[in-house]
């Protein structure tokens, strides 16, 4: 009797843990794929960042004399400009959300494509206008497109709703 109940208590013990590392290593695939998002969907071949830059969330703007440089080596086409930041996102109901901000030239050609549900790439054009991921609509306030914020101390008018371009950091 008492084998049994050992033995038993092992098994369920044992295919607990499985369970539990199985869907660990679930989660932790996932982040790393949310981690490296924007990486993936981009069209660039090699990134180049400042010296000692520890991770692509927390870059550095590189010397403008250096972008020159790289565009004259060999077999270098195009050098485009691809910006990351966080900056404080101000509620409606006060206080602020951590958010990241991600700025690219319109007419890039290696930037990750925009998934706009709602607007258009145009409407970014305009002065002052950001999009923002559907799924983060509810964090940031019940924002939603026509509506105002203000973003790195000045106001920024929502003109467009993506989807599937957040990830863990975004």
């Amino acid at each position: 009797y008492k084998d049994k109940l050992r033995s038993s208590t092992a098994i369920l013990g044992v295919t607990f843990a499985v369970i539990l590392l199985t869907l660990e290593i679930g989660m932790l695939a996932g982040l790393v794929q949310n981690a490296s998002l924007l990486i993936d969907r981009s069209r660039a071949d090699v990134w180049v960042t400042a010296t000692n830059v520890k991770t692509f969330d927390f870059g550095s703007p590189i010397d403008r004399r250096k972008k020159y440089v790289i565009q004259s080596l060999p077999n270098v086409e195009r050098v485009e400009e691809f910006n990351v930041s966080f900056s404080s996102w101000k509620l409606a109901e006060g206080g602020t959300s951590s958010v990241q901000i991600v700025a690219f030239d319109l007419r890039s050609n290696l930037a990750p494509p925009l998934n706009i549900v709602d607007g258009t790439r145009e409407d970014l054009h305009n002065r002052d206008t950001i999009v923002i991921d559907r799924g983060e609509c509810k964090k940031l306030g019940g924002m939603n497109v026509g509506d105002s914020t203000e973003l790195i101390h000045q106001r920024a008018e929502i003109v467009g709703l993506t989807e599937g371009m957040r990830s863990f950091t975004t």
